[in-house]
């Protein structure tokens, strides 16, 4: 593996366990034993158990984000950074899909090298991503205010604009 010049990686835990079981810190462990010395002076692995706001924080700081846990792809997407969506469950692929980057999103068990070579070269060079996520934001953002009201109005009898 080799990464650009001015690249520095940094693993992000969302859950961690005091038993480990299902601890994102063992997994980015294991990879950072994989890698050689070179790549290993630019990783970092984080490993403090930082609450979502935190988490969130960071994540938004980064230029590309690969992630496996839904959350932590949707902090990503959400504070307008590009994301190659690892999927463990159908919930992944449909939000990326409901917003168009559905090309961007590979089932855990189909994931190889290849598909990551190529979805990173693609996504850094890709400059209508950006453009295609804000307007996919902001499609649910809007379908949000309009299910609020629409559920606000059956329950109290009346509209919210009514008030």
């Amino acid at each position: 593996m080799t990464l650009r010049p001015a690249t520095h990686c940094l693993f992000f835990p969302q859950v961690i366990y005091a038993e480990g079981a299902d601890d994102d810190r063992m997994v980015s462990r294991r990879i950072y034993g994989l890698l050689d010395l070179e790549v290993k002076s630019r990783v970092t692995l984080l490993e403090d158990d930082l609450d979502p706001r935190q988490l969130r924080k960071q994540i938004g700081e980064m230029d590309l984000f690969i992630g496996t846990r839904m959350h932590s792809n949707i902090f990503a997407l959400s504070e307008g950074v590009k994301t190659l969506a690892i999927a463990y469950e159908p919930k992944t692929t449909g939000i990326m899909s409901g917003l168009h980057l559905q090309r961007y999103v590979c089932a855990m068990e189909e994931l190889d090298l290849a598909w990551l070579k190529e979805s990173y070269l693609t996504i850094v060079r890709d400059d209508d991503y950006l453009p295609i996520l804000e307007a996919g934001l902001q499609h649910f953002r809007q379908q949000a205010i309009s299910d609020l009201k629409k559920n606000y109005t059956v329950r109290h009898g009346q509209s919210i604009t009514e008030q």
